[in-house]
């Protein structure tokens, strides 16, 4: 499934941000004031160890889209902090009445809503150990597995139908 496997665990700076929990500063490492200059220079030092830029712009990607879905799922997230405090998050109050309304069903409130708020120690936390993550990590080992199981097997005999294949005795 992945040709380069340690490819895969460049998806881990992907939770990079969620750091900033563990360190006590809420909002540290969601910010764009530290994670702008945090990607530049992966980049600029990937250019300059390696002489070119390969895995850095993927990384910087996986290291920025996470404020981004954050925002997504409500917030807050101090995009300027430590300049400014608060952090934004979209909310979705819209609510759904079936059995109502000329056609069954009524949409009451605005679809989406920006709210602000300032993060602090133990807000918007989540335990490590839950439900969805269990399944999720299960789900993604039987798949991989499964697939790199088959292409293992189809690379097989795919080997031994092919014509410049010897029986060495």
């Amino acid at each position: 499934m992945f040709e380069q496997r340690y490819l895969l665990a460049l998806g881990g700076f992907g939770v990079l941000s969620d750091l900033d929990k563990f360190l006590g500063i809420p909002g540290a490492l969601h910010s764009l004031v530290t994670l702008v200059p945090l990607c530049i220079g992966l980049i600029v030092a990937e250019r300059v160890l390696r002489g070119r830029t390969a895995y850095s712009p993927l990384v910087a990607g996986f290291v920025l889209s996470h404020p981004l879905i954050d925002i997504i799922d409500g917030g807050p997230v101090p995009l300027f902090a430590p300049l400014i405090d608060a952090g934004i998050g979209l909310r979705y109050p819209m609510q759904v009445s079936f059995g109502e309304g000329p056609l069954g069903i009524v949409f009451e409130g605005p679809l989406l809503a920006l709210a602000t708020a300032t993060p602090r120690a133990g807000f918007n936390t989540y335990g490590f150990i839950n439900a969805f993550g269990v399944t999720s990590v299960l789900l993604f080992a039987v798949l991989y597995v499964g697939l790199e199981r088959r292409s293992r097997h189809t690379s097989e005999a795919a080997e031994a139908t092919s014509p410049h294949h010897r029986i060495e005795r």
